[in-house]
């Protein structure tokens, strides 16, 4: 079985991609293979959660607690006052796109622009100015 073979073999690609029905050159193969047999890969890792033999009732890890065991977080009234933001609506909407993040939070807040907008412009731009990304 190939779960059961010490290395990922650049047949056991192929025929993954065969079954999946994607097209992998030659040299996609061989760098799949090189990063499924590193000492850190995503297989490395997987082997070692099978491992630990987790049972069906334990639960996701969902929520991630930056605050460390016994750190006691101040409780009672923030100190901390965000200053007022005096955000106007830019006339263009290249303007719009150089906004800090704090103006566009303010204007969406008030419904001066909306979201839906604002990820149009977004989007535009990024297919505008950087195609080759595949962001959009």
């Amino acid at each position: 079985m190939t779960q059961d073979a010490p290395q990922v073999t650049t047949e056991m690609v192929a025929a993954a991609a065969k079954i999946a029905g994607v097209p992998l050159s030659e040299e996609a193969q061989k760098r799949a293979v090189e990063s499924l047999n590193r000492p850190d890969s995503l297989l490395k890792s997987f082997q070692i959660l099978r491992e630990m033999n987790l049972g069906n009732d334990t639960p996701l890890a969902l929520v991630f607690n930056p605050v460390l065991p016994g750190v006691k977080l101040p409780r009672g009234e923030s100190f901390i006052r965000p200053s007022k933001i005096k955000a106007t609506v830019p006339k263009t909407d290249e303007d719009l796109a150089f906004l800090p993040v704090l103006h566009l939070a303010q204007l969406l807040k008030k419904r001066n622009i909306k979201s839906m907008d604002l990820t149009k412009i977004c989007l535009e731009r990024l297919k505008k100015y950087d195609p080759s990304s595949n962001a959009w």
